[in-house]
């Protein structure tokens, strides 16, 4: 029922990670270097200073046509999107290498992470680089509007705006053009049946073999410039987006806009036969004055630095490399501020947590340090808090580190209101503490607005809602938008687990209270909503022990000589309610005396139960414990000690989780 995670997540040891990550390039050559930054685009290319500036005046007519095409549904982004232009594929070769350290035979790539999106690619790849950026751009916008999309609607759409032109002395934009490798393979090849092409994920053969690929996606790009090539079906289109947009079934949003199946395969394979052209739209330069943005040479520093992140958010497999640009950087000069908060990610993700902190504070401490460097601290610190505290949700208000983490997290958002990632932060912040629910409602509800389709934001919303007695919404906001995003069922159930517990909790506040009454009527309320069927018994168990009833434990309950069933409840309840605030010593403490001179059988037996499984827990994180200590002494180089540590864990662990992750510790360390 935990908001934040029901086991410890620590990090494999930095030796686990050093033996993945793979050798550091040599450093680049950092002169000749441009940048170009208009709006939420910043193009930084090895290129020449008019390659450069094309490119971003390209990018930024680009985004002003999207609206056009998808009449009536805007595609939006909120995050900074970096272009980062090699000169050729030698250039590009060492940012693209996979977990072997060996070169992907890719021409460029497309990063979507918390705080920007990144794209690479080679200008000299084909006749030009823009489709590259379009494509990939396309993506982007597409990843931050929709939480999924169809496969053949997601690269069709990529595909038709990549042959965007932009012809500056017609003042004019052009989209649709023929792509001649797409029309000759369906002429070659055929349409496959729509069927198929609806069903093709990325697991499917028609997606990952290379003969059937090429017709997925010809086909895609042909349906896409189909369902666009009049202003009627650009209309319907955009109606279409903004089903999906809004969680619709994409088989029957596209059926309501367009017709079934049968109708939409005779339409294709004609417009197909007769042959399609490309259409282009005037740009009204009064109201919409041409970008000409400037490109100002690059200092070696700051050329490092991008490239330095750009290792740094391909992941831990190049965290060497990344380590290299990144103190190279700053040995030329480069921006401290960001330099450090991407140090300090590398070192996270390779289990270095404590380097992690200190380069997390040296960005922070810089005057210059932007939204990035507090969220990221921020998130930082808090992650460490949530793993020593798995159980933790609410009256946490007077650790340090959640007050640290949130002073960090509200300086982030004073430097960007809209930090989707500080907010999520701050909400999460302020559920574990149990502290102004108002606020904490506010800023999740915001998150929410900004990403509409991140479950753990939807997640904790729900928390939240159901910690200020909005059970019942909380309850439809799991079915209606986090069931339809949750694959493995794991948050939804977290959440209504939570809604459960919340119910409970307060409904014990009112009998502690002496409103039994009210604590019936809550009981009851959530009786009416609540369909799962474990949650409904979690729930009448609750309501029978308010209510003195001993039916409600399923059993005949004998009410011997000195019970005192009422007492008993009070202090099961109080006890859960500081199990729930994951004070479990404290839980157990209330529990235990109990039991030696219980005369309520059936109550005792429960008793005894839930003191058991708190026993078993605190066991658990003992042992968690233990492990990172195991972790702190590899992270220090204390080889040796560490895997005398593990050894003497593995024999007392016994079978669980626990012992697995010892024993492929040891495995990876060359230990068996």
């Amino acid at each position: 029922m935990s908001p934040l995670r029901g086991v410890p997540a620590a990090l494999l040891a930095a030796a686990a990670a050093a033996a993945a990550t793979t050798a550091a390039p040599a450093l680049p050559e950092t002169r000749g270097w441009h940048r170009v930054t208009t709006g939420e685009i910043s193009v930084i290319g090895a290129t020449s200073a008019r390659q450069t500036a094309r490119i971003a005046t390209e990018l930024t007519r680009f985004r002003e046509m999207l609206g056009r095409v998808t009449r009536g549904f805007e595609l939006e982004s909120d995050l900074p999107t970096v272009v980062v232009v090699f000169r050729n594929d030698k250039q590009l070769e060492p940012y693209k290498l996979d977990a072997a350290g060996k070169p992907k035979h890719i021409s460029g790539f497309f990063l979507e992470r918390p705080y920007r999106n990144v794209i690479a690619l080679d200008a000299s790849a084909g006749h030009r680089p823009s489709r590259i950026v379009y494509h990939e751009y396309v993506h982007s916008l597409l990843q931050s509007n929709f939480e999924r999309l169809p496969l053949w609607l997601n690269e069709g759409l990529a595909e038709f705006y990549s042959t965007f032109e932009y012809r500056e002395s017609a003042g004019r934009v052009e989209v649709g053009h023929a792509i001649e490798g797409h029309v000759r393979e369906l002429a070659q090849r055929g349409l496959m049946p729509l069927g198929e092409l609806f069903d093709t994920t990325t697991r499917s053969p028609t997606y990952n073999e290379a003969r059937r690929q090429g017709v997925f996606y010809a086909q895609s790009w042909l349906l896409v410039h189909y369902l666009v090539a009049t202003d009627e079906r650009r209309t319907r289109f955009g109606r279409y987006l903004a089903a999906l947009a809004g969680g619709a079934d994409p088989d029957a949003s596209l059926e309501a806009a367009f017709g079934g199946v049968q109708e939409l395969t005779g339409a294709l394979r004609e417009y197909l036969r007769r042959g399609s052209g490309h259409f282009w739209f005037a740009i009204d330069e009064e109201r919409e004055p041409r970008a000409r943005p400037e490109p100002e040479p690059v200092p070696p520093g700051e050329v490092l630095l991008e490239l330095g992140r750009l290792l740094s958010e391909r992941g831990p497999d190049h965290a060497a490399a990344a380590e290299a640009h990144l103190l190279a950087a700053l040995g030329q000069g480069g921006p401290r501020a960001p330099a450090f908060t991407a140090l300090g990610f590398v070192k996270e993700s390779a289990g270095a947590m404590a380097e992690a902190a200190e380069a997390y504070r040296k960005a922070t401490a810089e005057a210059g340090a932007g939204a990035e460097a507090y969220a990221r601290h921020a998130r930082f610190v808090v992650e460490r808090f949530i793993d020593d505290n798995p159980e933790a949700t609410g009256s946490f208000e007077g650790d340090g580190r959640l007050a640290e983490a949130r002073a960090l997290f509200r300086r982030s958002l004073e430097l960007e209101p809209r930090g989707v990632e500080a907010l999520a932060g701050l909400g999460k912040v302020l559920l574990i503490e149990g502290r102004d629910p108002a606020e904490g409602l506010a800023v999740l509800s915001r998150a929410a607005s900004l990403r509409p389709f991140r479950v753990d934001v939807l997640h904790d919303l729900v928390c939240v809602l159901a910690e200020t007695g909005r059970a019942r919404a909380a309850w439809a906001m799991v079915a209606d938008r986090i069931e339809p995003l949750d694959d493995g069922g794991g948050v939804a159930r977290s959440a209504r687990n939570w809604i459960v517990a919340g119910i409970a909790q307060r409904a014990q506040a009112r009998l502690h209270d002496g409103d039994r009454p009210g604590a019936l009527v809550l009981l009851d309320e959530g009786l009416e909503f609540v369909d799962d069927v474990e949650l409904r018994e979690r729930l009448e168990y609750s309501r029978g022990l308010v209510a003195g009833d001993p039916a409600a434990l399923r059993r005949p309950v004998p009410v011997e000589a000195g019970a005192d069933t009422a007492h008993l409840v009070e202090l099961m309840n109080h006890a859960g309610a500081l199990a729930n605030q994951g004070r479990l010593e404290e839980a157990l403490a209330v529990l235990e005396p109990p039991l030696a001179e219980c005369g309520n059988a059936a109550l005792c037996e429960r008793m005894a139960a839930i003191a058991g499984e708190i026993r078993d827990v605190l066991d658990h994180n003992r042992l968690i414990a233990r492990y990172n200590e195991a972790v702190g002494l590899l992270n220090e180089g204390r080889r040796e000690a560490a895997i005398e540590r593990l050894r003497a864990l593995q024999r007392e662990a016994g079978e669980g989780k626990v012992r697995d992750r010892v024993r492929e510790l040891l495995e990876r360390l060359g230990e068996r």
